[in-house]
């Protein structure tokens, strides 16, 4: 919704975001996720496209991402990650078929 983006990036600034606490360590993750929301906006990223992306991402992967540690990929290096990925399973298919066929 473009009005809350708007809100989100003109209320927040640059401030150091928290959530109110309800479960464990939430105000941390939930001022982490906001912020990070905060920022693809300012880069004008497509946040359905990084939805995506990062449903695609193991739990630490994302842990990784929200404390700026590294797992947030541009789009490019996304699908060459997955490529390289494909390309990788593709090759232990074909490994597990030859051997099957040296078996018999």
């Amino acid at each position: 919704h473009a009005a809350l983006q708007k809100q989100l990036v003109d209320e927040t600034q640059d401030f150091e975001m928290r959530g109110a606490p309800s479960t464990w360590l939430w105000s941390k993750w939930n001022g982490l996720i906001q912020m990070l929301i905060r920022q693809k906006i300012k880069e004008k990223r497509d946040l359905k496209q990084l939805l995506a992306y990062y449903n695609a991402l193991t739990p630490k992967q994302i842990d990784a991402a929200l404390e700026g540690k590294g797992a947030d990929l541009n789009e490019n290096e996304q699908e060459e990650s997955k490529d390289d990925e494909n390309d990788a399973d593709d090759k232990d298919k074909t490994k597990d078929k030859n051997q099957n066929a040296n078996d018999k």
